[in-house]
């Protein structure tokens, strides 16, 4: 996620750079008020010509030749300037969207938590791009061989993009062979951690154990093992030898911390 902030913010600061257009802005201002005020003056010699001169039709056109020019160029900066504008209102549009993809990441474990399966869809969704795989087993269980993202923002018609595209991505691609495997990645099979646990501890663990066990260490949302298909009969606990050997085996498979130490609970499915 620190390599996902620093792009966000890096892809954004190539798009912000306010003061070089304020000061292109500034100087394109100080321009306008010189062709105006040479507009002004053409414009007054104009009107101050003697009718009755003999070279009266020859300044004529040489003074209104040049006011036309004027005009042209007032208009052409005056474009300009509002190009520039536009500009900076984009950037500065999009330096806030940057911000507030900042700050979703920054929260974004606690967003997560509290979004629905179907939210969670929708998320992924909006911001991932593509998803590339390893085409051949890996002998150390990766599957995820990176994942692109794509941030997109509107800046609207103002010159600052090409034209016909009214929007601007922000791009990230995670290089997953470089990153720790993911829970989803490192996930074994109930046949797998029964075999672990046989093959390191000679003991047989029955599938209700693993469920409770997962579900305790917050790894399996699903059905809830806890509850007996009889409401009259009451389901077993996996037994505390048995939990520190599960836990062993979630560790092994890289589906919890090493640093998570046994959880002391009367009941191991306990939904809190």
């Amino acid at each position: 996620m620190p390599e996902f902030k620093r792009a966000v913010i890096a892809s954004s600061s190539e798009k912000s750079d306010v003061e070089k257009l304020e000061r292109n802005l500034k100087q394109l201002r100080k321009k306008l008020r010189g062709l105006e005020m040479q507009k002004r003056k053409l414009g007054t010699e104009l009107d101050n010509l003697d009718v009755f001169d003999e070279d009266y039709d020859k300044r004529y056109e040489k003074i209104q030749s040049a006011l036309d020019d004027s005009y042209d160029k007032v208009d052409e900066v005056e474009k300009k300037i509002s190009i520039v504008v536009g500009k900076i209102e984009a950037v500065n549009r999009g330096v806030r969207a940057a911000d507030n993809i900042e700050a979703m990441l920054d929260n974004f474990e606690k967003l997560y938590e509290k979004m629905s399966c179907e939210e969670r869809r929708q998320m992924y969704r909006l911001f991932i791009e593509r998803i590339e795989v390893f085409p051949e087993e890996k002998t150390d269980g990766r599957i995820l061989k990176s994942i692109s993202f794509r941030f997109s923002i509107s800046y609207g018609e103002d010159g600052l993009i090409p034209e016909g595209n009214t929007e601007s991505d922000i791009r990230f691609t995670l290089d997953c062979t470089k990153t720790e495997l993911t829970a989803a990645e490192a996930k074994a099979t109930y046949a797998e951690i029964k075999k672990y646990i046989k093959d390191t501890y000679g003991a047989n663990i029955h599938t209700l154990y693993i469920a409770q066990i997962k579900r305790k260490y917050g790894l399996d949302m699903g059905k809830n093992y806890n509850l007996a298909a009889d409401p009259k009969k009451r389901v077993p606990q996996c037994p505390k030898n048995k939990e520190k050997m599960l836990l062993e085996a979630l560790k092994h498979f890289k589906m919890i911390d090493t640093s998570v130490e046994i959880m002391e609970s009367e009941n191991v499915n306990d939904e809190g």
